[in-house]
């Protein structure tokens, strides 16, 4: 099993930590070849240590992936935007976990930008990595008020996975379930909402 697959035990950890420093070690000896390597490193150990609750650990890892996917994106951009799009996802979701929504608000949004060009350029493989963002998406806008955007975002989300599930039922009913549970809770919240402002006191 690949390393970047790897559970969030501590041994997995310390597994990702040994071979980030490995590959920057062989991107100094190799003049930058091995950039790649290293941001999945990072995009990697940042998820872990944010599930571990070391947020700003995980923050300045991720940022640090975000650039060097940005920078490769630039470049060859087929072959990295998809990695790009997922640090930028993993970013904006450490930063609402901080309690940063609006910083994470545009990353989200550029994330979700960068999937739909994958979605409709180069392959529908990229239907979960979307639904996935926009899960995010929404959760973020719903935290800023901004409740109408968070109810479209989900049921974007809704109907891919309802795709996804059609096609793979094994693979994506959790997925659909968690979406329509989402979508649910935005309903109610909207509807509260419009409650809250129309309401005769």
């Amino acid at each position: 099993m690949s390393f970047f697959n790897m559970g969030s035990t501590e041994e997995a950890k310390e597994s990702i930590l040994e071979a980030l420093c490995i590959f920057r070690e062989l991107d100094t000896e190799h003049h930058g070849n091995f950039r790649d390597n290293i941001a999945r490193c990072l995009s990697v150990l940042a998820e872990r240590l944010s599930d571990s609750g070391l947020y700003e650990e995980a923050l300045k890892l991720s940022e640090e992936a975000v650039m060097i996917f940005k920078q490769l994106a630039e470049k060859y951009p087929n072959q990295y935007m998809p990695n790009l799009a997922k640090a930028l996802y993993g970013l904006s979701n450490i930063l609402f976990r901080m309690g940063h929504s609006n910083e994470a608000l545009p990353i989200a949004q550029e994330s979700r930008k960068i999937s739909l060009y994958l979605v409709h350029n180069l392959s529908d493989a990229f239907y979960k990595d979307l639904a996935k963002t926009l899960f995010g998406l929404s959760h973020i806008q719903a935290d800023l008020g901004l409740k109408k955007h968070a109810l479209h975002s989900i049921e974007e989300a809704v109907t891919l996975c309802s795709v996804l599930a059609s096609e793979y039922p094994l693979a994506h009913n959790s997925d659909l379930v968690q979406a329509k549970k989402q979508l649910y809770l935005r309903i109610l919240d909207l509807k509260h909402h419009r409650y809250q402002t129309t309401r005769w006191d």
